[in-house]
């Protein structure tokens, strides 16, 4: 059972790859030749309204707890509106692949820092070494695509 369970999750992290790949592509070629906040407007808008079909049956119970949750849900909006915002202007001016490498890096490192207590960051050698060579590797796509572009 365990085996089917990492076959599955390998399968769905091929799967969110594949899919961030696309959208990625997708929002380069929008936003090279449209304006960058209509873009995200557009995406924004379009991911709102398949968010809520989605979850049609249970949006008034989601509703509610929005509601008591307001600050928190404010303040991450703002955060993911931020680095959605920096994501459309990067990908003006640097290929899809470039930006899916450095985010998906920078996600990886950002959740080994947040995991990991400062007191044992460097006790755990396979996950240290892990992150340094993700960092090490978005450093050479980006300085890759500095000296060819």
């Amino acid at each position: 059972m365990a085996n089917k369970n990492i076959n599955f999750g390998y399968g769905l992290i091929t799967l969110c790859i594949l899919i961030n790949a696309y959208a990625f592509v997708f929002i380069s070629h929008m936003v090279r030749h449209h304006n960058e906040f209509l873009s995200m407007a557009m995406v924004f808008g379009f991911a709102t309204i398949i968010f809520t079909l989605w979850n049609l049956k249970k949006l008034p119970d989601l509703i509610k707890k929005s509601k008591s949750c307001f600050g928190a849900l404010l303040f991450l909006n703002i955060v993911t509106g931020l680095s959605w915002l920096g994501a459309f202007m990067a990908l003006k001016y640097i290929d899809p692949a470039t930006k899916l490498a450095i985010g998906f890096g920078l996600i990886a490192v950002t959740n080994f820092l947040i995991k990991t207590p400062v007191k044992n960051l460097f006790a755990n050698k396979r996950l240290f070494t892990c992150m340094i060579l993700i960092f090490v590797s978005m450093m050479l796509i980006v300085s890759q695509y500095a000296l060819y572009n």
